[in-house]
This record gives structure tokens, C-alpha cells and sequence, in this order.
């Protein structure tokens, strides 16, 4: 989660406004859209999402590294059309 910053409302409305005006001119732009994410998981409950942001006011310190000779991990990809 993201804090909102001062401008933020203006430039989703005119993102808003810009996708509305290629929808007019080519109505299929929508479906032509891919969305994509990749997270890697691992045994010691870490996660590495290049997508995902942590907000807080303080550290949470919620991830701790330990090392092995072998880690244990799955990488996750999933696409949206």
C-alpha cells in the first residue's frame, strides 16, 4: 500500500480520461491489454514481488534472511488478457 500524495487525484483522472479516449477511438483497446506479475517464494517465508510495496511508519522488520547451501524456493509468473 502506497500513501496518496498531493497531484495523485489529478493524474488518475487524466490517466482515467486518456483510457477512455483510446476506447473511443478503438473499442477493442481494452482486450488488447496484458497484465503480468512474478513473485518468488520461499521456505523461509520471504517473499520477492517486484510489484508489491510495504508502507509503514516504522520497520517492521518483518523478513528475516537465513542462508543454506540449498534454498528452497518457487517462483510464481501469472498473465491476465
Amino acid at each position: 500500500v502506497q500513501e496518496l500524495q498531493d497531484g495523485d487525484v489529478e493524474r488518475r483522472i487524466g490517466f482515467c480520461e486518456r483510457m477512455m479516449a483510446l476506447i473511443d477511438v478503438q473499442p477493442m483497446f481494452p482486450y488488447q491489454i496484458v497484465f503480468t506479475g512474478e513473485a518468488t517464494f520461499t521456505l523461509t517465508g520471504e517473499v520477492n514481488n517486484q510489484n508489491f510495496r510495504f508502507w509503514s511508519d516504522e520497520n517492521p522488520n518483518w523478513v528475516q534472511e537465513t542462508h543454506t547451501q540449498y534454498p528452497q524456493k518457487i517462483n510464481v509468473w501469472c498473465g491476465i488478457i
